[in-house]
């Protein structure tokens, strides 16, 4: 409870006692009481109780209005500001929405700009891979076909050499003896042709 409601009970209790207390004087009668338009003997306590008990009734009244003007203001209030939260919500649930979309644009667009850049990374680089497989091969073959070239004009050079040295008269020489160097020279020679 609040403590202006505590207050006004006890307010209450202490006048009905007071007034339970002093009952017999404030019912007691008046002669010659003045009601504006005629006078009468009435008992003066109890028109001035029942005009408080009218007043009172009144004011009652009035805040009982007062207070359901004020819950149908704050209901309204309550609805209003539920309906823009609402609106708020739905705002910021399309805003995310358009923002997710947006960003899955960007993705699909990323993955393919992604997807592109490899595939064309990919043929270049199997494109440069065939064609150093090609200049390899190439350079393989003029390789061995040099080898075989050399190879061959070694073997008619080392063929003339013999025909010239067979056709030529030979020389009656002293011999010499051979020696362990001359023998390593002529398995060199032999081994060559």
């Amino acid at each position: 409870m609040k403590l202006r409601t505590i207050i006004l009970t006890l307010l209450v209790i202490v006048v009905t006692v007071f007034l339970g207390i002093n009952w017999e004087l404030i019912n007691a009668p008046v002669e010659n009481v003045n009601l504006l338009f005629t006078h009468m003997t009435l008992p003066l306590g109890t028109v001035v109780v029942a005009i408080f008990a009218l007043v009172i009734f009144f004011l009652l009244g009035y805040i009982v209005l007062q207070q359901a003007g004020l819950s149908m203001e704050i209901r309204a209030a309550s609805r209003e500001a539920r309906q823009a939260r609402q609106l708020a919500d739905e705002a910021e649930k399309s805003r995310l929405a358009e923002a997710k979309k947006e960003l899955m644009t960007r993705m699909e667009n990323l993955e393919s700009l992604v997807a592109t850049r490899t595939e064309e990374s990919l043929v270049s680089l199997r494109d440069g891979v065939e064609a150093n497989k090609a200049l390899l091969e190439g350079l393989k073959a003029d390789l061995l076909t040099l080898s075989r070239e050399d190879h061959h004009a070694f073997k008619e050079g080392v063929e003339a050499l013999k025909a010239e040295v067979k056709s030529r008269p030979m020389a009656v020489k002293a011999e010499k003896p051979e020696t362990d160097d001359d023998n390593q020279k002529k398995e060199i020679f032999r081994d060559l042709i």
